[in-house]
């Protein structure tokens, strides 16, 4: 299967112009040769090569490619020397411009100077947003191990634990189950926590640049997830802690009560939840993502709790949902400027939360594969408004 993808890839370069493209990312080049080892895959409409910076046992143990395409070099230099030997025969080469460090790309323009360099970021995540059994099936996999972890949460009384000692015992039993104990995220300088888990007043401290739930974690050193909050009875919950199995992510967001759970805060959870099940109907593959994000809050404008769906702090979310596969947040994005239209066996994260000062803040979100007919959710545990302890 990766040849498969490798010789889509090469028809691709073909169609949009590029001589060749250079891969430097670990996700792009596990999902084109089954290797993490650090290295460069150099494609071109005729050739595979992949360069391994090191382990180069473990690389030719991994791989789909045949011995003839692995290469041990030392370093960068060394494939800048290929590729001042090769660029002679091209005109146009591919970065991953979206995640190459600045210094690199300077290095590789001295390299090639006669040659333009584009980004070929968007033909390689445009190829990864459909997914195969393989995938789904690791995807489907991770959905059990985040479901283990609610299981986990479901056993405890978090009234008098902290924020931490709460989140830790869902991780631990992530772990457990198989969780690979990372997440991969495509931005420069992100960073996050094993996953936001808060509570409380900390539930509308909207920390760093996520647009949801975020927690305020334990400094300002790493400003999310869960903190040092003792949880007092009555308090709202939310865990938004992902897992990943074989690379590919599963990603769920669910909200507990530390005890009975308030009048109000029953009612905002079900108009969060009428829109939540109204927003997956709408995930259909030949749907825009900019149509089903307008909407989605065209419909949650017209429930009571209108005002607060999608309220962070000063500002509202920018997005509804997004990819997910080999990265956690990927391609493509339910957002009011995103035309991507979904295909089948595309998988995405929908997520939403609704936060009103006077009652709480509360979150829904779900790991979601685009079949031919409705839409499929690959995550286990129910959307129910749970009651935890307090016996």
């Amino acid at each position: 299967m990766g040849l498969h993808r490798l010789q889509a890839l090469q028809e691709n370069l073909v169609s949009s112009g590029m001589d060749a493209c250079l891969l430097t990312h670990s996700r792009d080049i596990f999902y084109y040769t089954w290797t993490a080892q650090p290295g460069y895959l150099l494609v071109t409409p005729g050739e595979v090569a992949l360069y391994i910076r090191r382990n180069l046992a473990f690389a030719g143990e991994d791989t789909c490619l045949g011995e003839e395409a692995l290469h041990p070099v030392s370093g960068l230099s060394q494939v800048l020397q290929v590729l001042q030997e090769k660029q002679r025969k091209w005109k146009v080469l591919g970065l991953e411009l979206d995640v190459l460090p600045a210094g690199q790309y300077l290095r590789f323009r001295e390299a090639c100077p006669d040659v333009r360099i584009v980004d070929a970021a968007g033909l390689v995540l445009q190829q990864r947003m459909e997914k195969d059994d393989g995938e789904i099936g690791a995807m489907r996999h991770a959905a059990r191990i985040v479901a283990a972890g609610h299981e986990k949460l479901k056993t405890l009384d978090p009234a008098g634990m902290t924020e931490l000692q709460v989140a830790a015992a869902i991780e631990n039993e992530h772990r457990l189950q198989g969780h690979e104990g990372v997440f991969f995220m495509r931005k420069p300088d992100f960073f996050m926590s094993r996953g936001p888990f808060s509570s409380g007043e900390n539930l509308w401290q909207f920390s760093g640049i996520a647009d949801t739930v975020t927690g305020v974690g334990l400094s300002p050193a790493l400003p999310g997830g869960p903190s040092a909050r003792v949880i007092a009875p009555g308090d709202l919950l939310v865990t938004d802690i992902p897992a990943c199995y074989k690379g590919y992510h599963a990603d769920q967001s669910r909200t507990y009560s530390a005890g009975a759970v308030s009048a109000a805060a029953e009612d905002l959870y079900r108009q969060l939840r009428e829109t939540f099940y109204f927003g997956l109907s709408l995930l259909q593959a030949g749907a825009c993502c900019r149509d089903i994000y307008r909407g989605i809050m065209e419909f949650a404008r017209r429930l009571p709790f209108g005002e607060h769906f999608l309220f962070c702090g000063d500002t509202h979310s920018r997005l509804i949902g997004h990819g997910i596969g080999l990265e956690l947040n990927e391609p493509p994005l339910l957002s009011a400027g995103d035309k991507t239209i979904l295909g089948e066996n595309y998988t995405l994260a929908l997520e939403m939360h609704a936060f009103d000062p006077g009652v709480g803040c509360c979150k829904i979100e779900e790991t979601v594969l685009i079949t031919k007919g409705e839409p499929e959710i690959l995550t286990l545990e129910p959307a129910v408004l749970l009651e935890l302890g307090g016996a």
